[in-house]
């Protein structure tokens, strides 16, 4: 840590001030505390190099999650602009259905930004962002809601030509469809994961020669 980086980096400087006090003061070999003197100033370089490059690689950090946090604000923007529909006016069946799924998309992605972010101590921690709803999301949120809304309303090939088209790789819709106790919520949950199964972009096998 830089805590640690940095106490070391003061305890080296204060052990070769108090070695350039002895040789000052003539107390001790010469020669020997020249010796301890250069070691430690190696030391010290080394030291800084590591913390100098920590400071960086968190400095380089904070600018990434910076500019993740204002990708994603958009996501919290849309979600006010729903909730601000539905309390003026009645929208259509189809309208109702994509806010819903904006809605639950939007709280999905927040609620993994609100987790992962707290654990980010350096550039390195983005890894934690790989493979997570709120990184897909933010690549390609919009197709996700539409090819969710095809699953919502059971357009399964509608689904797949959608996500095909888009570049996606599919995915198994054998058997899709709302389970007869599965609440809406969860339903449109699912289609979510589904959704963003199937948007994924397919993985191309090498020609072989």
């Amino acid at each position: 840590m830089v805590s640690n980086l940095e106490k070391a980096e003061a305890e080296k400087q204060a052990t070769i001030a108090e070695l350039e006090d002895y040789m000052k003061n003539h107390l001790g070999d010469a020669v020997e505390i020249k010796a301890k003197i250069t070691a430690t100033r190696k030391e010290l370089w080394d030291v800084r190099d590591k913390l100098n490059d920590k400071k960086m690689k968190l400095a380089q950090a904070k600018l990434q999650l910076d500019e993740l946090q204002k990708n994603t604000s958009h996501i919290a923007a849309r979600n006010r602009e729903i909730k601000a529909d539905f309390e003026k006016t009645a929208v259509s069946y189809q309208q109702q259905m994509i806010n819903k799924i904006w809605a639950q998309a939007g709280m999905k992605a927040l609620a993994e930004i609100a987790d992962i972010y707290p654990r980010m101590t350096s550039i390195h921690d983005s890894s934690l962002f790989d493979d997570s709803f709120a990184m897909d999301f933010i690549n390609y949120g919009d197709k996700i809601i539409y090819c969710a809304m095809y699953l919502y309303v059971g357009y399964i090939n509608e689904a797949t030509n959608f996500a095909e088209s888009q570049g996606g790789g599919g995915s198994d819709t054998k058997d899709w469809g709302r389970e007869k106790d599965e609440d809406e919520i969860e339903w449109i949950r699912r289609c979510l994961r589904q959704a963003t199964k199937m948007m994924k972009p397919m993985k191309r096998k090498g020609l072989s020669r």
